[in-house]
C-alpha cells in the first residue's frame, strides 16, 4: 500500500499488487479520508495510468477519460474508495507506474490543496510461454529461419500482431504456421495467420488443447553488408479497446556468412542458446551442405565444445571423429565424402557427450558450455577464428546442482521403528510409514522451491510432520502433499522434511506390490539461468527398498 506523505488533512492511499501477469485482471484501489473536523469541498482525483494499462471499469464510474473522479463534499472524518479494474499488457520485468493526484479545498478556505501517491506494478510473467529458436548465423543467398513457439497456456491470448523489422539487405520470404513439432497433427490446432502489411502478420486461434503452436519466419540475406546484423521481432496483443500493446520483444543478432559450405549446429533440437543440467546427455547434430556451384575438396569439419564440465569419456560418435583439447575433428578419413563434396550435397554428423556431475570443489568456476563448428579446406585441422567458415554458436548455462532424495521407511537408519502396523501390509489394516525428503543445492540462488507428492489410491496422509525449512501442507481434495519453501538463498545448502503416510490396502491389492509413490516432483526457478528446474524422485513401493531391516521379512506383497 502506498500512502501520501501529507496526511493531516486528506489521507490518500493506493493499493495495487506488487506483481501481475501480463493480461491478468487486477484491482487498483484508492482510499481517501477526511482527517479534519471540517468538510472538504470540490475534491478532484485524477489517475495517470501506465502506457500499457487497459481500463476495464471502476466503482464509482469515472466522470471523464476513465481516469477522473469528483466529489463535491466530504464530511468530517468521512472516507471512501475508488476501485479500478484493469489489466497490463507489457513485457516481463517491466515496471508500470500509477500516479494518483488529488486537488481539494477546505471549507471556508480559498486555497487549493494538492497531494499525490505513486504505485508500481511489475509484470512477472506472460501467462504462457513464448520461445524464439534460431541459428546465430545467416547464410547469404539462402533461406534462413526463425521459429516462434507458444505454449503452456495459463491464459490464452486472443489476437497477436507479429511485427518484424529486417535490415534493408534482408528480405522476408514468408511466415507459416506449424503444429506441435515440425508438422501439425490437426489443421484446427494451427495458428491462423493474416498478413496485415509487409512487416506485420496477425496471429489468432491460440488453443490450450493444441499444446505447442509454432510459427516459422523465413528470410533471405541478399548481400553481406556487415559481419553481424540485428533483426527486431515484436509481439503485440489486442486489448478490448482495439489497441495493440507490446508484451514481448526480441532482438535477433545473427552473424552474416558468405560461404559455399553451410554449417548448422543444434543441441537437443535447439539452434539457439539453451540451458542444461549437471549429468545431462547433450545430443548434438551438425549438418553441412555445399551451397556453391562447384565441388569442394578436402574439407575438414571441427566442432569446438569449450567447457570444463564435459565428460569426454562419454563421447559417442559413429563417425569416430578425433577429440583433442575440446575439439572434435572429422576429415575424409572419418567421413569419405569430405574428400569431395559435390554441389548441393549435404550430410549430418550426430554425436553426444555428457555434462559432468557437480562437485563442491568446482565452486567459483565458469559453469557454461560454448559450442560451435568451423570448417577448413585442404586438410588443415587448425581452428581459426572467422565468421565465414563458422556455424551458429550455442551458449549453454549450467543450471544449479539441485538434488532431491526421497526414502520411505518403516525403520530409520538406526533401526528404530518410525512406522507402525502390519508389515507387509494387510488388507483392511493400516500400516504407517515414514517419508524422508532431502534437498541439496549449492550453486545458484533459487526461488519458488516446491515439492509435490501425489498420493496414489489407498495411500493417505498420516501427519507427524517435521521440516528444517518451509512448511508441509496436505491438500485433502487432491490427496496431495506439498512442501513449500519459496526462496532458497546461497547460505542454505541442505533442507530436510519428514512425515508419515498410511497404507490402507483393499481386496484388489491382495498379493500385489503396491506403489506408494509414483515419484515426488521438485521444481525451482534458477535465479541465475532463469530456468525452472524440474526433477522427479524414483518410484517407491511396499517393498521398501531403502529400508534394509524392513526388507528382510517383507517382499512387499499385500497379505
Amino acid at each position: 500500500k502506498f500512502r501520501s506523505s501529507r496526511t493531516n488533512i486528506l489521507d490518500l492511499a493506493a493499493t495495487a499488487p506488487a506483481e501481475t501477469k501480463s493480461g491478468d485482471k487486477f484491482f487498483y484501489d484508492l482510499d481517501y479520508k477526511n482527517l479534519t473536523s471540517g468538510a472538504l469541498k470540490n475534491i478532484k482525483i485524477e489517475v495517470t495510468y501506465p502506457d500499457n494499462f487497459i481500463f476495464i471499469d471502476s466503482l464509482p464510474s469515472p466522470l471523464q477519460n476513465k481516469n477522473t473522479w469528483e466529489i463535491s463534499n466530504l464530511d468530517p472524518k468521512s472516507s471512501g474508495t475508488i476501485k479500478i479494474k484493469g489489466k497490463i499488457i507489457n513485457s516481463v520485468g517491466k515496471d508500470n507506474l500509477f500516479l494518483a493526484k488529488v486537488n481539494y479545498y477546505m471549507e471556508n478556505f480559498s486555497t487549493e490543496f494538492k497531494k499525490e501517491v505513486a504505485s508500481v506494478v511489475k509484470v512477472k510473467a506472460l501467462g504462457f510461454n513464448v520461445d524464439f529458436n534460431y541459428a546465430s548465423t545467416a547464410l547469404v543467398g539462402e533461406d534462413n529461419e526463425i521459429d516462434l513457439s507458444f505454449g503452456n497456456y495459463e491464459t490464452v491470448p486472443g489476437t497477436v500482431n507479429l511485427v518484424m523489422n529486417f535490415p534493408v539487405n534482408m528480405t522476408l520470404m514468408g511466415v507459416t504456421a506449424l503444429g506441435n513439432g515440425i508438422t501439425a497433427t490437426s489443421s484446427g490446432n494451427l495458428l491462423s495467420l493474416e498478413k496485415i502489411s509487409d512487416d506485420t502478420w496477425r496471429l489468432s486461434n491460440f488453443k490450450i488443447e493444441a499444446g505447442t503452436q509454432n510459427v516459422r519466419i523465413k528470410y533471405k540475406v541478399k548481400v553481406k553488408t556487415d559481419d553481424q546484423q540485428k533483426i527486431n521481432l515484436r509481439l503485440e496483443e489486442k486489448a478490448p479497446n482495439d489497441q495493440y500493446y507490446t508484451f514481448a520483444e526480441k532482438e535477433v543478432a545473427v552473424d552474416v556468412i558468405k560461404s559455399s559450405l553451410n554449417l548448422s549446429l543444434s543441441l537437443n533440437g535447439n539452434k539457439s542458446d539453451t540451458n542444461v543440467n549437471f549429468g545431462d546427455t547433450l545430443n548434438y547434430s551438425l549438418s553441412y551442405s555445399n551451397k556453391g556451384d562447384a565441388p569442394m575438396k578436402d574439407i575438414v569439419i571441427m566442432a569446438a565444445l569449450n567447457s570444463d564440465f564435459l565428460d569426454w569419456t562419454t563421447l559417442k560418435d559413429k563417425h569416430n571423429g578425433q577429440p583433442k583439447k575440446g575439439i572434435i575433428t572429422w576429415t575424409k578419413n572419418e567421413i569419405p565424402e569430405l574428400a569431395e563434396l559435390e554441389a548441393n550435397k549435404e550430410g549430418t554428423i550426430d554425436f553426444s557427450i555428457n555434462v559432468s556431475n557437480f562437485s563442491t570443489s568446482d565452486l567459483g568456476q565458469n559453469f557454461a558450455i560454448k559450442s560451435y563448428a568451423q570448417f577448413s579446406i585442404g586438410n588443415s585441422e587448425e581452428l581459426k577464428e572467422g565468421s565465414d567458415n563458422k556455424s551458429n554458436e550455442i551458449n549453454s548455462k549450467i543450471n544449479s546442482d539441485l538434488r532431491f532424495k526421497e526414502q520411505v521407511r518403516y525403520f530409520d537408519e538406526n533401526n528404530f521403528p518410525v512406522g507402525d502396523g502390519p508389515l507387509p501390509p494387510q488388507v483392511g489394516q493400516k500400516t504407517s510409514l515414514k517419508v524422508y525428503w532431502q534437498i541439496i543445492n549449492n550453486l545458484h540462488e533459487l526461488n519458488n522451491v516446491q515439492v509435490e507428492y501425489q498420493l496414489p489410491p489407498a495411500i493417505s496422509f498420516d501427519d507427524r510432520v517435521q521440516t528444517s525449512v518451509g512448511s508441509i501442507n496436505y491438500d485433502s481434495a487432491a490427496n496431495k502433499i506439498i512442501w513449500s519453501i519459496g526462496r532458497w538463498p546461497l547460505t542454505v545448502y541442505n533442507a530436510t522434511a519428514e512425515f508419515n503416510i498410511a497404507v490402507n490396502p483393499v481386496d484388489d491389492n491382495r498379493n500385489k506390490i503396491m506403489v506408494i509413490s509414483g515419484g515426488a516432483i521438485i521444481s525451482a526457478l534458477d535465479i541465475d539461468t532463469q530456468e525452472t528446474i524440474v526433477k522427479t524422485s524414483q518410484v517407491q513401493t511396499t517393498k521398501l527398498d531403502d529400508d534394509d531391516i524392513a526388507s528382510l521379512n517383507n517382499d512387499g506383497r499385500v497379505q
